[in-house]
Order: C-alpha cells, then structure tokens, then sequence
C-alpha cells in the first residue's frame, strides 16, 4: 500500500475534480469506505493521525447506533473521525501549550480518543491521505464500538506520551490508531514513504485494550 502525499491533498483533490465526480472518497460499487490520514503537530513535522469513515446517503451506519458522529460534511459526503488523544483528567483534551513538546513522557496525562476533533476534521491541513480500502459497514461500526470500549475501559490506565520511543510503555495518537486497525483486521498502510516522521507508530496500542 502507498500513501499519497501533499499539503492539503483531500481539499486540493476535491477542487481539482475536473470530471465532475459526486463521490470521489467512496468506490464504485459500495456505501462506505475507510481513509488514513495525518497532520503535523511537532516542530519537525511529527504526524498526528486520524481515520476517515465516509458514508454515503445509503449506508447503514448512518440509521445504526453510530450515525450521531455523522456530521461533517465534504462535498456532499457525510463523514466522522476518530483519533487517539492526550488527556489530563476524564473528559479533558490535552493542550500542547500546556507543556513544552519534548520525546519525555508527559507527567499525569493518560491515553484518550475523540470523534471529530476540528483538527482531525480540518481538510485542509492533511499532509498524507491513504484509502483503506475496507467497505464494511459492519467492520467499520467496530472501529466506533472498540474506540468506545477503550474509553469506558482502559483509557484511564494508559499512559500518554507526545513522542514515545518504540515498543515503549507510553502511547499516542499513532500507537491507537495502529492498535484500532489490528485490532479491526485492517490492513495498516505502508509509512516508508509518507510525509513526515510517525513516532508511537511502533508501539500499537495492544489489541486487549479495545475489548
């Protein structure tokens, strides 16, 4: 698998749309479709990373259990995120200004996740952009259900770090939504030749924490 790379490529790919296309996130054939994407966050073009779920006006997620976290709206796709977080506290996103960024871990903060972060929402800032290719409604219906077990269940006991090193005891953005996808049985995209540099990516989030 590639990763298609360039500063606002999604938002770029829309505007350049030259064939007029209604649906360009979706393949022909299906409902839904499953997109990779990341935006810098350090001072040398660290990635932070989210998935894209994108549903078309027929697909099951939107009159399931998940279609609350359907409001954004691009090109007349309905679509959701969901990306991995720090956090100081239950229910507190964390702040970079709050500290200074560095590769130590980040003293009290803890693992979280959220749908639809303006950042993550943003199309405009994405420097890499990867399609899945997984059209399952059910499969993706599982990726919101395990981000939600893993709030409910573990997100209060895992410990966040900005950079952690590989195969370290600290998590980020990266390592959950490399953990998600093994989790799902999604394949994970081919990171050699993306934007940027990926730190946490090594060290999934283990699959337990999503059950």
């Amino acid at each position: 698998m590639n990763i298609i790379v360039g500063s606002g490529y999604i938002q770029d790919y829309v505007l350049n749309n030259r064939f007029g296309w209604t649906n360009p996130w979706i393949s022909a054939g299906h409902t839904e479709a499953l997109h990779f994407s990341s935006h810098s966050v350090g001072p040398t073009n660290q990635q932070h990373i989210a998935l894209f779920v994108f549903a078309g006006h027929d697909s099951s997620l939107l009159s399931g259990t998940y279609g609350r976290y359907f409001i954004n709206r691009h090109y007349g796709m309905l679509f959701a995120t969901i990306g991995g977080a720090g956090a100081v506290g239950a229910g507190r996103r964390y702040n970079a200004s709050l500290t200074s960024i560095t590769g130590l871990p980040t003293a009290g903060m803890r693992l979280s996740a959220d749908f639809n972060r303006p950042s993550d929402v943003n199309m405009s800032n994405k420097q890499n952009c990867h399609n899945l290719n997984t059209h399952c409604a059910t499969t993706l219906a599982g990726l919101f259900t395990a981000t939600n077990n893993f709030l409910g269940n573990f997100a209060p006991r895992v410990a966040y770090a900005f950079f952690p090193g590989d195969n370290s005891r600290y998590f980020n953005s990266s390592s959950f939504i490399h953990g998600l996808l093994i989790h799902a049985g999604i394949p994970r995209p081919d990171l050699s030749n993306a934007t940027g540099s990926f730190p946490g990516w090594n060290s999934p989030l283990p699959v337990r924490a999503f059950r």
